[in-house]
Formats: structure tokens, sequence, C-alpha cells
């Protein structure tokens, strides 16, 4: 028996579902390299392959296609089996696909391994760890996807090395670098996952079913609703267009962030870089703020708050020059940004309960899928055609502004409590 197991069958002094967050957040590594750090990859893959951005920005269409189709299955397996062999299994398709984009001479090649790398990111990635976690809370779900969500910044801040590796060791090297280190962090966390409390004859919340529930809480005892219940449900499709909206900024944006801020105020690589770093880590305080907040007011209107924010850092950055409008980005986008992660699943929670988190999860994700995949590539395309990105800056702002009125919907109530 291994020493990972050891400690996951030990009955833990504190609540076992704060130890998987913890988890949650080591094991999100390569999501983060390949989202937040594959504009660094941009320039090289285009030398290294006589390509153009377009070209290139279909393999970080991989990522958001194969979020669609990886986490449908992994949200229905997760359900069923449990996270462990989920991401065991996600994080060596993940290795084969990193080795495979390594060692790629041809442009079609590449895409096969970038194809397998998104699929293994995919399904051992922080969707699973939401998934699993789900389960162990109810009363501080957001405190806990808060905790999970930081994954992404405290990883972003390698960012730079990333980058500075790149352009010191060469694109391939990277990859290798980052396939190996992915495998080795992520097959041995996987067995410390756990399907639920039930298994330490605990309760979610590591509570039991006699104690007194905050005076300040929004919501009463969880009610999971079935599929099939949900998908007839209007909030349902409200909550598909806000994971829509995010997705197509979001992926728009970070699929070319560090050409998009030499672009806007003429930085250098590694300055953009750090800009993208320091993103992540101005986003830490909107985590755990507003995802704390999430828990004690009505979800939906956080949400809200959250796109708000997001759409004055892109507006900042389209119009106003300069380094103001980079700083505007960084500090409005990224509080925004890093509320938006982890509240968009408590509102899911809220809206339908726990039991089927992983299912309905899978379902938001094929829209959110499909609204991400033309976002890298239509941003390129605006700006070979018009050598600026400050369109595809002005289209991300009407997204958001178009999805604010769906997270503020009165129809945006718990339909779990109501049944």
């Amino acid at each position: 028996m291994s020493v990972f197991t050891r400690l996951a069958d030990k009955r833990p002094r504190m609540y076992y579902g704060w130890w998987m967050t913890v988890f949650a957040v080591i094991t999100a590594l390569p999501n983060t390299i390949l989202f937040t750090g594959f504009s660094g990859f941009l320039e090289p893959l285009q030398v290294s392959f006589a390509a153009s951005a377009a070209a290139i920005s279909v393999a970080f269409v991989f990522l958001r296609a194969e979020a669609g189709i990886g986490t449908p299955i992994a949200g229905f397996l997760v359900d069923a089996y449990g996270p462990k062999p989920v991401m065991l299994g996600g994080g060596i398709i993940l290795g084969l696909g990193a080795a495979i984009v390594a060692l790629s001479q041809s442009l079609f090649i590449f895409y096969v391994g970038f194809f397998i790398l998104a699929f293994g990111v995919s399904v051992s990635g922080p969707i699973v760890a939401n998934i699993a976690v789900a389960r162990w809370f109810d009363r501080y779900r957001g405190k806990a996807f808060a905790v999970i969500s930081m994954g992404t910044p405290v990883w972003s801040l390698s960012i730079p090395l990333v980058v500075l590796a790149i352009d010191t060791f060469g694109w391939r090297a990277t990859m290798w670098g980052l396939g190996i280190v992915s495998v080795a962090i992520i097959v041995p966390f996987s067995f410390l996952y756990r399907k639920s409390p039930e298994e330490y004859g605990l309760k979610p919340d590591g509570v039991s079913d006699d104690a007194p529930r905050p005076q300040h809480a929004v919501r009463g005892p969880e009610v999971s609703l079935p599929l099939r219940d949900v998908l007839r449900h209007p909030a349902f499709w409200l909550l598909m267009v806000s994971y829509g909206s995010f997705s197509f900024v979001h992926t728009g944006l970070f699929s070319q962030l560090i050409p998009i801020l030499q672009a806007s105020s003429g930085v250098s690589r590694s300055t953009a870089a750090a800009v993208s770093a320091l993103i992540a880590l101005v986003s830490l305080p909107g985590r755990l703020v507003l995802g704390a907040l999430a828990d004690t007011v009505k979800p939906g209107y956080v949400l809200a708050l959250t796109f708000v924010l997001m759409l004055v850092g892109v507006l900042a950055l389209a119009l106003v020059p300069g380094d103001l409008g980079i700083v505007a980005l960084v500090v409005f986008y990224g509080i925004g940004f890093g509320g938006c992660v982890p509240v968009r699943h408590v509102v899911q929670g809220y809206l339908f309960g726990s039991q089927n988190f992983g299912k309905v999860q899978g379902m938001l994700r094929i829209a959110d899928t499909l609204v991400g995949i033309p976002a890298p590539i239509a941003t390129a395309l605006i700006y070979d055609a018009t050598h600026s990105y400050v369109l595809a800056l002005l289209m991300f702002v009407v997204a958001f502004a178009l999805t604010i009125p769906a997270a503020l919907s009165p129809r945006m109530s718990s339909a779990a409590q109501k049944a």
C-alpha cells in the first residue's frame, strides 16, 4: 500500500473535503500552463511550422473542443465510479499527448498530439476536481470552490518561467518538461481523491445533521434534481448562456494574450508574460472574497458582478492606450475572472444540487465548448485582417454586456429548493 493510499484511508483530523481542495490546487498545473500560457508558445510554434497565428490557434481550439467532449464523459464517470480512476487515466493520456506534441515534425501530427493532450487535460484537471469536491460540501461550497480555483493563479505565477524556458531551451523541451511534471503530479495524487464523505461516515461539510445552520445562509437543506428536470428548467439555459459567454471571451483573450498586450502597448514578450501572471495573482482576492460571498447572498447576483468587472477591464484595454489600459485589465478583469470561476459552480449547486453535479456540469460544458471553439480563430482572423485587436476586444465587451441580464434574471432561483 502506497503512502498516498495510507494517507487517504486514515480518518483525517481535518475534514477530508478540505484536503481534496488542496489536492485540486496542486493538480491544476497542466490545465493552467496550457490555458494561461498557450500564448507563450504561439510565436515559436508559428516559426517552427511556418504557419499563421490562426493555424496555430486551431490547437487551442482543441482545448475547448476536448472540454466539450471530455467533460461530459468525465462527469458521468465521476458520478458513477468516483474521481480516482478518471483522474488517473487522464494523467496518463496527458503525458502521452505531450510526448507526441514534443516529437511532432508536421502540423498534422502536432494537431493529433494536442488533441490527445487536450483530452487528458479535460479528464484530469479542475473539472474533475470540482465534480468530486461538490459532494463533500453544501453550506461551504462557495468557499471550497474558491480554494480549488486558487490553482490557476498559483500556477500562473510560473508563466514567466515557462516563457523563459521556451526562449532558452525551445518549445519542444518545454513541452517534454510539462508532460513529465504533469504525470508526476497527477498520477500519485489521483489516489488521494474519494467519491463521497459517506466513505468516512460523514455528512457534507463534515458536520452532523443536527448542526445549526448559519443565520446568514441563503438556502435550506439541499435537494438534488434529476437530470431530466434540470434540462427542463429555464435556469439551466440561463446558466448555459453565462458559461458560453465567459468561455468565448476568456478563450479568445487568453489564447493570444501576450500578442494582444504587445500590440496594445508595445511591451516585450517577457513583460507581457509577467502581466499574464499578474492577472492570475490579482484574481486571488476575487476567488476568495466573491466565492465566499456567494455562500451568503444569492449567487446569481455575484455572478453578474463578475461579468461587470470583466467587461470594464476588457473595455479599458480596448479604448485606453498605454499602461493605464493594462492596469485596468489586470485589476478589473483579474478580480472578475477570479470570482467567476468558483461562483459559476456555486450557482450550479444552488440551482440543481450536488448528486448529479458531474452530469449537469458535463451538459453545461458542451455549450461552453461550442461557443468557445471559434473564439481563438476569430480573434486571430480579426487581427490578420485589421492588424489590430481592438475590434476583437470590443466583440468581447458586447458578449459580456449581453450576458449580465441572464445572470440577474428572476428565473435564476433555486430549482432544487423548490422541488
